[in-house]
Order: C-alpha cells, then structure tokens, then sequence
C-alpha cells in the first residue's frame, strides 16, 4: 500500500530508511546477507512510496540515501536511489548533525570506489559541498585510517573539484595534510624497515599509501602552475615537489627519498639541491599555505568558485576553536621541519657545501630567514659544510664568537657523533681563518691585565 510505504515511525524512520539500514553489501547472499533482494526492494518501495520519499528525513536530518551511504549500501543499490525519481535532488541535502551530503557520508564510513563512483557521476557538485569542520568530501575519505581507499578515490573526488585539493579544514589541514595525520602509524612502521632493506616497496601498505601522497601532490602543484617555481617547461623532480608541499610529513618525505634515491643529489633550474628546498620550508607555522604567492599571480578558476557558492549557499559551518587539550594534539606538518632537515642532510651531506645559482649555501638560506642555532638547524648545517660561513665577511669579533657557539658542544654530556661533529666544525673553521687566534689571544690578554689592574687598585684602597 503506497500509504503504508511512507508512513514514518516514531524516530521519522520511514520504511525506505529501515530497507536503506539493511542494504548493506558486507555479507553476502548465504552468509546473513540479503545478496541481490535488497535492490529490488529499494526499487519497490522507491516507487509506492513517491518521490517525496528520498528526500524525507528522519528525527537526525537523515534521507534514507544518507542512511544507505552510513551503513555501506552496495553499488547496485545505491545506484537504484540516484535512478529513481527525485533521487539525484537527494544527493545534495544534509544531515542536521554534521551538515554532510550522502556522498560526504559515504567518504566517511565506507569509500569504496565503484560505490563512490555512483554518487560522483550522478551529482559531482557533492564533492564541493562542505560539512563541520570545513571539511569537503576528499577531506573526510583521508581524515580517518580506511584500507578501502585507494588513489582512484581521490583521483574521482579531485576530478570533480580541483579546487579541493588547496583547501583547508577548520584546524589548518589540507588534504594532504590529513592523509600525513590518519596514515602516520603504518608509515612509522613500514620505513625504518625500507631504510635498512629488511623488506621492499612492495610488500608494504606504505606503497599505496605513497601513491595517494604522490598524486595528491602532482595534482595540487599542477593547480598551481602560476607559481613562480612551478612554471611549465620547468625541472621539477618528484623529490623536490614533495619538499616543496608544505603539507608533507617526514614520513612522506623519507618515502620519496626511498622511491627517489637518485633526486637527493639532483639540482633544478635554479640550482637548488634538496637541501636548500628543506631549508626553505616554514617551521612551526600555520600545517599548510593556500598555494598562492600572490592575487596578481593567481588565476582562480571562477567557474570551481560558482559551484562552491551555490552549492555551500545558506550552510553554517562550525568552525569553533579546538580546546586546549586538542590543540595539543594538532598535527602541524610544521613540527616535522627540523626531522626532514636531518634526514635530507644525512642522505647527501655534501650539498651544504653546494651554492646553487644565486650563489647562496644553504646555511644562507637559513640565516637569511632567521633560523635559530638548534631549533632551526643552523647547527647541523655549519656542521656538515664550515665553509660556507666564509661566505660572510666577518669581523674576528663576530668569527669569534661563532667558533666559540661551536666549540661550546665537545662536552661530556654530548653524544660521540655530536662532539666528533662539533670538533671537526671547529677546526676546519680555524684552519679557514688562523688570524682568529691572533685577535682571541689578544682580548685574553687584554682581559687578565684589566683585571689585574682592578686587583691591584682595590688593594691600594683598602
């Protein structure tokens, strides 16, 4: 009876809900599934119903096609909602609880790509569509761990909107960045075991995991080819990119590195090794830049911002500030700045002792921005090339004083590698520059005959 199929329950639960609840593709036909009875049965009770019925919600805001993308509805079915009348207008309501369209339900607990296939193809305007958090679809398929996704998945939703993959959420994070976060554990793993050959690539979750980064990765970039360093005809290596992302982790990082072996010593146009990109990158900053240097350069693609517009229209996002005790916890690409500065330089140590083609060390680089001795790793990098500090011209005062910042480390407290480090720094920094002694023994005298001459007249005074 058409009556009966859109009379809701109590909860607003229509019968459609409760046939969407058990749509599910987990089980098959003979092991507790419902095999292929539960398309029918949508389609049945689709069409008694009206189509008034796909887009009624329940007392959570929920269509029956939210309820389908929630609990992993198969392909089939989904593809029967999308088909009915009135379906494709479901696609782009949202829930009353985090304001997420089915397919941004769907990326959250279910991602499987012939699934996700039929939501994008039916309404790819979803993929623009923002819920709490500010989070699109592509942030929500990377923002938890999910061995269901793979890189096709992002390849549909970024296919869909581009813009996306500049984006950020409410806490800082793109795309890229989520990925980073939710796949950090795996990662940790897998690496120290490619770094010491104990097993391959191929073996690894972190192969699929470096394609998603990789793509996530070339396909940003290639939005942003108004960029000064990324224009076409360029040199640009899959390393470098990666360096260049702000969004990239140490774990992604060390990956390339692995996969990339021959980049580390490779220069670009500009001259630059890996180094000198690593000693670029923002330290303890905001976890991603929006991709532009400035308005004049940016072309933004004004038909991504329309969509944006129309579909994001009248939507309030919650965008309150994490508490105290998240913060804490938030994951800042940033923090990996000083890890990927080690591990580059540990890969090629020659190239701190390589200028690129403006002539600039990377110890200039890092200078030039005002990085600290330790925090910002001027210490490693003087360390691994003490020649580039002849690149200033120093007065003995100043020399002075920075061999003794280095000498300050050969104490009995320091690791072995760490003094050996800071004595081989020392004196090739003496042998560059011997006049140093000169004027350090002079203000040595200088200082015990002042002091010598105070001893004596608060003798006479007394």
């Amino acid at each position: 009876m058409p009556s009966l199929a859109s009379t809701p329950a109590e909860d607003g639960k229509t019968p459609l809900h409760l046939a969407c609840r058990r749509a599910c593709d987990l089980a098959p036909e003979g092991n507790g599934g419902m095999g292929t009875y539960d398309t029918e049965a949508i389609r049945l009770l689709a069409e008694a119903a009206g189509p008034g019925a796909l887009i009624a919600p329940d007392d959570d805001g929920r269509t029956p096609f939210h309820v389908a993308c929630r609990y992993r509805a198969s392909p089939a079915v989904l593809a029967e909602l999308a088909d009915s009348e009135g379906g494709r207008n479901s696609l782009l309501i949202r829930d009353t609880e985090g304001h997420h369209t089915p397919l941004g339900v769907y990326c959250r607990h279910a991602s499987d790509y012939h699934g996700l296939r039929v939501l994008v193809e039916r309404c790819p305007e979803a993929a623009a569509a923002m819920g709490d958090g500010r989070h699109l679809p592509l942030h929500r398929i990377l923002a938890t761990f999910n061995l269901a996704v793979n890189v096709d998945c992002l390849r549909l939703l970024g296919a869909a909107y581009p813009r996306g993959l500049d984006l950020m959420s409410t806490r800082g994070l793109t795309p890229l960045a989520l990925l980073c976060e939710s796949y950090k554990s795996p990662l940790s793993v897998d690496i120290p075991k490619l770094l010491n050959g104990r097993t391959t690539l191929g073996r690894c979750l972190s192969n699929k995991i470096w394609l998603m980064g990789r793509w996530l990765i070339l396909a940003a970039r290639a939005n942003r080819r108004w960029k000064a360093h990324v224009k076409e005809n360029s040199k640009e290596l899959m390393l470098h990119a990666t360096l260049r992302e702000p969004s990239s982790s140490a774990e992604i990082v060390q990956l390339a590195t692995i996969i990339h072996s021959d980049e580390v010593s490779e220069v670009d146009n500009n001259g630059d090794t890996a180094l000198h990109i690593s000693c670029r990158r923002r330290q303890c900053g905001p976890a991603a830049d929006s991709g532009f240097e400035d308005d004049d350069n940016a072309s933004s693609d004004t038909s991504d911002d329309c969509v944006f517009k129309r579909v994001n229209e009248g939507i309030v996002i919650d965008e309150e500030p994490a508490s105290s005790s998240q913060s804490l916890r938030k994951y800042n690409p940033g923090r990996d700045y000083l890890p990927i500065l080690n591990h580059i330089l540990e890969r090629d140590i020659t190239a701190a002792g390589r200028c690129n083609n403006d002539g600039k060390f990377p110890l200039n680089l890092l200078v030039d921005k005002g990085s600290t001795w330790r925090g910002g790793g001027v210490d490693i990098v003087l360390k691994a090339s003490p020649k580039a500090l002849f690149s200033y011209e120093l007065s003995n005062a100043l020399f002075a004083m920075a061999l003794a910042r280095t000498a300050s480390f050969v104490t009995s407290d320091r690791p072995h590698e760490e003094q050996a480090s800071s004595i081989g720094a020392t004196f090739q920094l003496l042998r560059g520059k011997p006049t140093a002694l000169e004027f350090a023994s002079r203000r040595t005298v200088q200082s015990k005959s002042g002091s010598g001459k105070g001893k004596s007249k608060r003798t006479r005074t007394k």
